[in-house]
């Protein structure tokens, strides 16, 4: 898989300055699979094996992969037919032949971090070679299906941690991607996009250039400039305004990370309009979008990560009947809005 590690390893695509800003090491295991050995990953991958073969995994190492998910832990597993399925069949999706290509997003999967992530959308993916699909999905969120409208990936929650069901392994490998490091096409794309969100996803609060220092954001009541104060270890090592936004209309609720990039944006409401703009940040550098336009008795009560996907996602209280809903976001998309109940309005929310 030369050309899935050199994409994973591009400093340019998951690196301090890239288009996320985490490393991705790459360790492979020959040794047999404990739950204290996959306590040293973040994410485990497994891409092509025969369940016949030597090497082929025991029901103890399948139940300790159960055990470590259900901890936590996040899988990425491809399953391309009988004989290659055992780990996807172990957690309840087992795989046969044949799919067709193209391979296009469900509703759910259009919205989804993997197809729609930090980089770039990708309307459809194709396999190569032994082409499979899944025979059962209880339990599971179908995110894609192949032209015939079998599922052919899945997403399954179990415990803590999730496990990404992938009926091909040449979708991330060759056949599937570009040569070389850069993300090209729309396998690449969801190739970049499926580890972005396997992987860690823990911003640190207000870092507006994924540097893994909080930076502060600054705004002057009287003439609206907003400024970012760029921090390393308490020095203030840059400076900029990013723009002017009336105080009179526009309250600035806060930040948070929206597409999942490592870097912090930021969110403003209208209390005219009742407007919701979202601004992702990069650096000094902002791409704003309008989200929706709420009536005025809705106000936001708070940004953070209700569904543990990596995307910050918005709370709203109905300022009349206390009634409490979240926005489940993706970037600038609105996935569903959650209703969450609510409260007698001499209730406040506080964090």
């Amino acid at each position: 898989m030369t050309m899935t590690r050199e994409k994973l390893e591009n400093l340019a695509n998951f690196g301090r300055n890239g288009t996320v800003n985490r490393t991705v090491e790459i360790t492979d295991v020959t040794a047999p699979i404990t739950e204290a050995l996959l306590s040293d990953f973040e994410v485990f991958f497994i891409g092509y094996l025969n369940d016949s073969s030597a090497n082929a995994f025991t029901n103890a190492e399948l139940f300790a992969f159960e055990a470590w998910v259900n901890g936590g832990g996040n899988m990425v597993v491809t399953c391309d037919s009988a004989s290659y399925d055992a780990v996807c069949a172990h957690f309840g999706h087992p795989a046969t032949t044949s799919s067709v290509n193209p391979h296009t997003p469900t509703a759910e999967g259009a919205v989804h971090p993997l197809f729609d992530g930090p980089f770039g959308a990708a309307a459809s993916i194709n396999m190569a070679g032994t082409q499979g699909y899944f025979t059962a999905t209880g339990g599971a969120t179908v995110l894609a299906e192949d032209a015939g409208g079998n599922p052919t990936v899945l997403e399954k929650r179990l415990g803590a941690g999730r496990v990404v069901l992938l009926a091909d392994v040449n979708i991330i490998a060759v056949g599937g991607l570009t040569a070389g490091d850069a993300i090209t096409n729309n396998n690449d794309r969801f190739l970049a996009n499926l580890f972005a969100y396997a992987g860690p996803n823990r911003p640190v609060a207000n870092d507006f250039n994924g540097d893994g220092h909080g930076d502060i954001l600054w705004r002057n009541t009287s003439n609206s400039t907003v400024v970012i104060h760029m921090i390393e270890d308490f020095v203030r090592v840059a400076s900029r305004g990013i723009g002017t936004v009336s105080v009179a209309t526009w309250d600035m609720v806060g930040t948070g990370d929206f597409n999942r990039d490592g870097r912090a944006d930021i969110l403003w409401h209208n209390t005219s309009t009742g407007a919701t703009v979202m601004w992702q940040m990069n650096g000094f550098s902002r791409t704003a979008q309008t989200i929706g336009v709420v009536p005025l008795v809705w106000e936001i009560k708070g940004i953070t990560d209700y569904n543990d996907d990596g995307s910050a996602d918005i709370l709203w209280r109905h300022t009349g009947n206390g009634v409490v809903v979240a926005w489940e976001m993706n970037g600038f998309t609105r996935k569903a809005a959650q209703g969450m109940g609510g409260a007698p309005t001499v209730w406040q929310i506080e964090n």
